[in-house]
């Protein structure tokens, strides 16, 4: 039985430092992705475009680009109700489940902590009562 996401409500919340954030909040639920804006390919391109220019200025050889880290931090994540939920962080290249917690909320935000990351990551709360 998988996830109806048509149903589940698209949401943007301020994650980790560097980070654009967002999230589909459901009854249950809330799926997050978290990407560090210099993640994507047209970023990417845009530092390594700057490396080589430099590189040209300064008449040396460009110095790899290396994927963005973002460090381990907490951040409150959307949530459709109060309730206690089970919050499991996924490697976005594997789907293995690298963290999993438990977190009470008393509202419509409850405070997750994510492990640092390279480039991004999921989260998935899970309403346990």
């Amino acid at each position: 039985a998988g996830v109806d996401l048509s149903v589940m409500t698209p949401r943007r919340f301020t994650g980790p430092k560097s980070t654009i954030s967002q999230a589909l909040v459901g009854a249950d639920r809330t799926l997050v992705w978290v990407r560090h804006v210099s993640y994507s390919r047209s970023a990417k391109l845009k530092l390594l475009t700057q490396e080589l220019i430099n590189a040209l200025k300064q008449n040396r050889k460009p110095r790899p680009i290396k994927d963005p880290v973002v460090a381990a931090s907490s951040f409150f994540v959307p949530v459709s109700q109060a309730g206690r939920y089970k919050v499991q962080v996924i490697n976005v290249v594997t789907g293995k489940v690298i963290k999993t917690s438990l977190v009470r909320s008393t509202g419509v935000k409850v405070k997750v902590s994510a492990p640092q990351f390279v480039g991004d990551t999921s989260l998935r709360l899970i309403r346990i009562a």
